[in-house]
């Protein structure tokens, strides 16, 4: 994943797309609605780099923001955004807390597999504060 776009996922209320094509940008804008880009401008850019900058940044603002595509994909999209956006609030916070208040259909199939928390136990590299967080989250 690029750096840039990774340093910018860290402030609360950023969804950033790695940004290739023109076709990743319309599709970025339509399914993740999201509000920052990363473009990788040492690749592709070398004859016409400035055509497909161009014809990024048309397709990046040529639709409404989260609409979804296809159609028969928009409810699923959006609940998906919602449930991300819910991660990201939750997530910028300490590791005990983002355990303890993350939705259950993102921890439990975590929790689910074999040998987890009692990896995490029987080598002891675990903090003891996110071992509470997760044996709590089990019961």
């Amino acid at each position: 994943m690029p750096k840039p776009l990774l340093s910018v996922m860290q402030y609360p209320g950023v969804t950033c797309g790695h940004i290739l094509t023109p076709l990743d940008a319309w599709l970025f804008t339509q399914i993740n609605g999201g509000n920052c880009i990363s473009l990788a401008l040492n690749q592709g850019y070398g004859w016409a780099g400035d055509i497909n900058l161009k014809f990024i940044f048309e397709k990046l603002f040529s639709a409404q923001s989260g609409l979804g595509y296809p159609d028969h994909r928009k409810e699923a999209q959006r609940l998906s955004r919602l449930v991300l956006q819910d991660v990201n609030v939750i997530t910028h916070q300490g590791m005990p807390a983002i355990i303890e208040r993350l939705p259950a259909e993102v921890v439990q199939p975590v929790m689910a597999y074999p040998g987890f928390l009692e990896g995490l136990e029987l080598y002891g590299h675990a903090d003891t504060g996110i071992l509470a967080a997760l044996q709590k989250r089990r019961r």
